[in-house]
């Protein structure tokens, strides 16, 4: 009876220990949710089937050239060939939130295989993409390593683009040294052209000696021009610094002013 009893303890024992983990499955073989992939936008974008809603998702804590950029569409044709009619296994980080300022998923995504790739590691590591350093996700860290070896090794765009097209940079606005504006100083009016007749040719009247100078009267307010020293009977102005042969040629002196 006792030798009974053992016996079954034993099998009880024994199936508790080996035969649960085969009937119900080890937590590593557990199955997890995968998505279907829809649509490879770009190298960092694409579109999944979430319970029957397309959602647009962008690969979280990595950035990649452009399609039209260097090496943007073999950023693309390499997403394509880990995930393009696969599904995949997509993981938020919950220190950046459920989406971004466009309203898209942002998400690690995995491939549901034995080594559960890490895809947006994979692009950064092969050179395929480079972290982004702005955002600054829990996995940052890690990306900056896998960038580090990607340029090491002269990986991808490391070695097929330009240094500045690479990595976007920040823009710095342009330094703009202010210059104080210098005081304005109108022109003087260049002196007047003579004529062979000894005429000048802006109304200003000057004998070849140069002794004599005559103006026209001012009709408009009738003022006398500064430093004038008589006026002559035409009505123009003597800037003569000697009486003789004043407003000669002009009907002579006027008035002495």
């Amino acid at each position: 009876m006792k030798t009974r009893i053992k016996i079954i303890l034993g099998a009880v024992i024994f199936f508790l220990f080996c035969g649960v983990s085969t009937f119900f499955g080890s937590p590593a073989d557990a199955q997890v949710q995968t998505f279907p992939v829809v649509q490879v936008v770009d190298g960092q974008t694409i579109v999944t089937d979430i319970r029957g809603k397309k959602e647009t998702v962008k690969l979280l804590g990595i950035q990649t050239p452009k399609t039209t950029q260097c090496f943007g569409k073999a950023a693309e044709d390499k997403l394509k060939s880990y995930i393009n009619d696969k599904s995949v296994i997509l993981i938020n980080d919950n220190t950046k939130g459920n989406r971004d300022s466009s309203g898209e998923l942002i998400r690690y995504v995995y491939l549901p295989n034995s080594k559960r790739t890490f895809v947006n590691g994979e692009l950064v590591k092969q050179g395929y993409a480079y972290s982004d350093k702005q955002d600054k996700t829990t996995l940052l860290n890690k990306f900056n390593s896998f960038e580090a070896y990607a340029k090491l090794h002269s990986l991808g765009i490391w070695e097929a683009c330009p240094a500045n097209t690479i990595a976007p940079t920040i823009y710095v606005a342009p330094v703009v040294q202010y210059v104080a504006p210098t005081t304005y100083i109108a022109p003087t009016t260049p002196p007047a052209a003579q004529s062979s007749s000894g005429l000048s040719n802006n109304n200003y009247y000057q004998n070849v000696d140069g002794n004599e100078v005559h103006s026209p009267a001012d009709s408009t307010n009738g003022s006398v021009p500064a430093g004038a020293t008589a006026q002559c009977s035409d009505g123009t102005y003597s800037f003569s610094q000697h009486h003789s042969g004043t407003c000669s040629g002009h009907g002579g002196v006027s008035q002495w002013l």
